[in-house]
């Protein structure tokens, strides 16, 4: 499993870590929101449980990094969210 982030030449940087998934390449066809965005976009019926998914994300350092844990738009709403996570990654349908 690896980190991605992007350098300064938008180039893609992986490193291994045994906890997270890459999030960022070239081919990345999700949508990255703060846990505030994502829930302002729940309250507007934007995202809902069928749309799509979501994985939690957390920012270390420089890094996003998208975890495995499942980030539901109908618990975020309900304002049960994994600690310490800063991000979402959504992928719609």
């Amino acid at each position: 499993m690896r980190e991605t982030s992007l350098d300064k030449g938008g180039k893609v940087m992986e490193i291994l870590t045994n906890n997270y998934e890459l999030i960022l390449s070239e081919d990345f066809n999700g949508d990255v929101f703060t846990i505030k965005e994502f829930k302002e976009c729940c309250e507007c019926r934007m995202f809902v449980d069928t749309d799509g998914i979501g994985y939690y994300g957390i920012k270390v350092g420089e890094l996003l990094v998208e975890t495995n844990e499942r980030a539901i738009p109908s618990r975020v709403l309900d304002g049960i969210i994994e600690a310490n996570r800063t991000h979402i990654v959504w992928y719609n349908k």
